[in-house]
């Protein structure tokens, strides 16, 4: 199932696996034990969450260029800056690329302070993209880390 109705709400922030990284999470997306992912098995949409201490997110902001991507078979497609749910800006950088013989769009939210970086991938097969990128995106939007007002 798929529910796009998303409200955020911080009270359903839940903390991702092996981090200090919250989220609220779009209903039937269910967290790892063993790994700072979560999962919607229906879909096969995956949010990946890593958290990159001593780099600046506007500096490896600066690294995200198309012709690299290119040499990797992945396009940038777009890239925005955002506000986050808690006042704090990100950049979200959209992705297509194919893997295993299947098309794939993928949201990669940057975030964090001058110490930190928050780096969020979501990856969603492109047949369920359109569906699901509003509901992708409002969660990216509630991300925040300990180190960051929650």
């Amino acid at each position: 199932q798929i529910d796009t109705n998303f409200v955020y709400n911080d009270t359903l922030l839940i903390q991702i696996q092996q981090s200090d990284i919250y989220i609220q999470s779009p209903k039937y997306f269910f967290p790892s034990e063993e790994a700072p992912i979560l999962t919607h098995s229906g879909t096969s949409t995956t949010f990946e969450f890593k958290k990159i201490t001593a780099l600046p997110y506007v500096y490896l902001n600066e690294a995200f260029l198309k012709e690299d991507f290119a040499k990797q078979n992945v396009t940038l497609d777009s890239s925005k800056e955002i506000t986050l749910e808690n006042g704090n800006p990100g950049i979200l950088h959209y992705f297509s690329f194919t893997s295993n013989g299947k098309d794939f769009q993928r949201i990669t939210l940057l975030t964090g302070d001058y110490h930190n970086t928050v780096w969020v991938d979501v990856s969603c097969l492109k047949q369920f993209f359109q569906y699901m990128e509003n509901l992708l995106v409002k969660s990216l939007k509630t991300v925040n880390y300990n180190s960051i007002n929650k």
